[in-house]
């Protein structure tokens, strides 16, 4: 069977040095804030202006998401996507990522699923995905040549119930 994940309501994609929690979106140093909530249609809007637009690869299905007047896209775990035109991850020390997820079913598929992540084919690359066990995170990232892995515990991520995933790297901590 297929894996199918859900990601609502936004993917955030911050470069920059810092990152603190306000009620409202920051904007320094915001890349990326793809809401979902368009809910029909082949594309999404980065709300950042002049950013890039999320195409939708092999036909994601826009589903009510955690919220009844939210959207989100259930992916199929093998080849639906979104691609949003590259971001340079040249000269950049500090990533934070912030989207949720709900890890729909899991018939030994989950494991190792890509969520989000980002290459730039030479020394800069972020990535996360289910863990091994199928119910928990891997972050993966190195810049300039320095890369690292972490994990969350084993049942961090329970399935049907909707989950806010933050992660934050910094290259120079």
């Amino acid at each position: 069977m297929k894996t199918k994940f859900i990601l609502l309501i936004s993917v955030f994609v911050f470069l920059g040095s810092t990152f603190c929690v306000f009620a409202a979106v920051p904007t320094t140093g915001l890349v990326g804030f793809w809401k979902l909530d368009e809910g029909s249609g082949t594309t999404t809007a980065n709300s950042i202006p002049g950013g890039g637009l999320g195409t939708l690869i092999n036909s994601p299905v826009w589903v009510k998401g955690v919220l009844d007047e939210a959207y989100a896209l259930r992916f199929n775990g093998t080849n639906h996507q979104v691609k949003i035109a590259d971001a340079n991850l040249s000269n950049m020390s500090t990533i934070t990522l912030s989207l949720w997820v709900h890890p729909f079913d899991n018939n030994g598929t989950l494991a190792n699923s890509r969520i989000i992540s980002k290459s730039d084919n030479s020394t800069s690359r972020f990535a996360l995905s289910v863990g091994s066990d199928a119910t928990s995170i891997n972050f993966s990232a190195g810049f300039s040549g320095t890369a690292g892995s972490w994990k969350t515990p084993t049942n961090s991520l329970p399935l049907r119930i909707w989950h806010h995933v933050v992660v934050t790297y910094d290259y120079n901590t």
